[in-house]
């Protein structure tokens, strides 16, 4: 564990060979396929796993750097900076060390690296992944004539040589107030070594904050270099003496409370719609192009206040905001607009631009793990866009008008289930009273039990080429059920307390028919958090699946990977149940998180199905495949089968089962169909 001096310490820790084994296991085919240098260390501060790309970058060997300390390879300042990144990372919040980081033996290693927690099965082998990454940025020097500019009251000049005491008085005497000579003497010297410096008198005249009135004023002195300290004979320093000024302490709270959200530091509303009109005055200097708007409505964040309080609520706001910072910092901006909701703008060519950047931020917020007791949090969003093209721009939109076309957009993905991107191309017609269109999302009391029918999607063995089974999906009838993803129909039902009765409904159908099919092949059916632990669901499990074992062994139940992230303890509890009976077990949309291959050491799960975010693409991208290669032969170590979901070509198909991947179901087998 960390010493008193810090993350990075000269301490043996005793886990290592632990950590060294789990981290060069489960993710070294991970850490291989990343481009920057990068190395996973352990909480005693060892390095336990590297890639290439780290030893050549610090000019070592393949294997020169495992096991010894970090520290021996960073500066005195690197590593100053580091310690408490890695400290943060080590308590499970991913951090950045930006500025120029240099190696022990003076090499330049960049200006930015980032630390990424990742947690392993217990808290003592917790080991962090450490990337270099980018190059130090060139610092603006202030201009003096800007100076004199903004501050354009007294000026005193001083010579390089002239004595400390000399420029105290005579700074005090224009001040009208004292001076600290031990402040003014570091701030000179700083000053002659070439920096700019803000000191200011009076601030202990000021009344009491809790005093009404306004707030009173100081007097405000900056320090400027005019020549290097080795010219001797030409004036040193140029002060700036400014009185009846704001304390900048109380200037730059009003300023964080009219435009900051206290809780994630981004711009609340106000400031964001303020930034989005100079966005668009800016277009219209911009003959190519178009204005971005993208509105973020994050999916199930109430799960995350009710299971894991409100602490970890407002911990996965700031998360978020973390995220879609590094995803607009570079590019726009970001605000919190209220409550789990946020937006972004940027400057882009066109709209396929526009659509990247948000499947970019998707990925990025997939990304985002919150732990909290024994539960692990993830979460996605619904995104809508409204994209203005410079053509298209006028001096009278209205800002908010261009905020709520973005949020109209995002709710259409809502009304079809979430995580998804909506783009809406604005033009003048939008910008007219009353133009919006109200968009429907389902309600509880909007279905009823007679509303539901169940759909059939056949899996298929890869390496034997033949059935393995059908996925049985719920789905609405008819007219009510257009335009609806079965997510937003569980989530309704999820609202509305009856999603167990609905499951239970589901389940006895697949077991009526399991039982007059009398196939070898499988049925899955999908199972909510809230149904694995509902006494009822559990009760009609058991009475039909009890003294049928055979019955039980054609039923495979299948949970979110999500849900049992959240939910460890109630899925596992359920799983147990459900083998003791003879039933076979999955876990769904499986992202890739390895605290669930994990956790799944001790349970005997039979399947997990691949979400589609490891499968598309996978044909193109050879670092996709290399990394779900090293996936597929993890899970096949813990004795778990693997399906791949939403192949739809050929050559997926053969990929796929060119990496052992034993079965996989999509549109290339069968698209859903009714069943029964």
């Amino acid at each position: 564990m960390p010493n008193s001096q810090g993350v990075i310490c000269s301490q043996e820790d005793t886990s290592f060979r632990a950590a060294s084994n789990k981290a060069t296991g489960l993710y070294g085919s991970l850490l291989e396929v990343i481009p920057q240098p990068a190395a996973f260390l352990d909480s005693s501060g060892a390095i336990v796993a590297v890639n290439k790309a780290f030893g050549s970058f610090l000019g070592l060997g393949s294997g020169d750097s495992i096991g010894k300390r970090f520290s021996d390879f960073l500066s005195r300042e690197t590593l100053r900076r580091c310690q408490p990144a890695l400290k943060a990372a080590f308590n499970g919040t991913p951090s950045e060390i930006i500025g120029k980081l240099v190696s022990a033996s003076g090499g330049d290693l960049g200006g930015k690296a980032v630390c990424t927690p990742i947690i392993l099965q217990d808290e003592a082998s917790a080991v962090v992944l450490f990337q270099f990454d980018g190059s130090p940025g060139e610092s603006e020097r202030l201009r003096i004539d800007d100076l004199l500019t903004r501050f354009p009251d007294d000026v005193l000049i001083f010579g390089a040589l002239d004595e400390a005491a000399s420029i105290h008085a005579r700074l005090e005497d224009a001040a009208g107030g004292s001076i600290d000579p031990a402040e003014l003497c570091l701030m000179l010297e700083n000053c002659l070594n070439g920096d700019v410096q803000t000191l200011y008198t009076g601030l202990n005249r000021q009344k009491n904050a809790c005093e009404p009135g306004p707030a009173a004023k100081i007097t405000e002195i900056r320090l400027v270099p005019l020549a290097e300290p080795s010219n001797q004979d030409r004036p040193g320093v140029m002060a700036i003496v400014r009185g009846n000024v704001d304390s900048p302490h109380e200037v730059e709270e009003y300023r964080r409370l009219a435009y900051q959200d206290a809780l994630t530091g981004l711009s609340n509303r106000r400031a964001f719609l303020a930034f989005l009109q100079e966005h668009l005055a800016r277009l219209e200097d911009n003959p190519l192009g178009g204005l971005a708007v993208f509105y973020f409505d994050l999916d199930e964040f109430k799960k995350v206040n009710d299971l894991g309080g409100h602490d970890a609520g407002d911990e996965m706001l700031v998360r978020v905001a973390f995220a879609l910072q590094r995803c607009f910092c570079d590019i726009g901006c970001v605000g919190r607009i209220g409550g789990d909701e946020f937006a972004g703008m940027c400057l882009l060519p066109d709209e396929g631009h526009a659509l990247d950047h948000a499947e970019r931020v998707l990925d990025a917020l997939s990304r985002i793990r919150l732990e909290v007791s024994n539960r692990i949090f993830t979460i996605g969003s619904s995104i809508g866009i409204s994209f203005l093209t410079s053509q298209a721009v006028d001096r009278s939109i209205d800002p908010s008008a261009l905020l709520r076309l973005a949020d109209a957009a995002c709710l259409r993905g809502k009304r079809i289930g979430g995580r998804t991107v909506h783009l809406h191309k604005a033009e003048a017609g939008d910008f007219l009273l009353d133009s919006a269109v109200p968009v429907k999302v389902i309600e509880p009391d909007d279905i009823r039990a007679n509303d539901f029918e169940l759909y059939s999607m056949p899996i298929r063995f890869l390496q034997e080429d033949r059935p393995c089974g059908d996925e049985i999906l719920l789905r609405l009838r008819g007219e009510k059920g257009s335009g609806f993803s079965p997510r937003v129909l569980i989530s309704a039902a999820e609202r509305s307390g009856y999603v167990a009765q609905i499951e239970g409904w589901t389940l006895d159908k697949v077991l009526d028919a399991a039982a007059a099919r009398g196939t070898k092949t499988i049925l899955t059916v999908n199972v909510s958090a809230e149904s694995a632990g509902n006494p009822d669901f559990l009760d009609i499990l058991q009475k039909r699946l009890r003294d049928n074992p055979l019955l039980a062994s054609r039923i495979c139940l299948e949970v979110a990977e999500k849900d049992f992230l959240r939910e460890p303890t109630t899925i596992e509890s359920f799983f147990r149940f459900l083998i003791d009976l003879g039933g076979q077990t999955a876990i769904d949309d499986f992202a890739g998180h390895w605290p669930v291959l994990a956790r799944l050491t001790d349970l005997q799960v039979d399947w997990i199905k691949l979400d589609a975010s490891l499968t598309q693409q996978v044909t193109r991208d050879r670092a996709k495949a290399l990394v779900l290669k090293g996936l597929t032969d993890a899970a096949h170590d813990l004795g778990i089968k693997v399906i791949a979901k939403h192949v739809e070509t050929e050559r997926e198909m053969t990929l796929l089962r060119a990496l052992g991947i034993e079965a996989a179901q999509g549109y290339f087998f069968g698209k859903p169909v009714p069943w029964m």
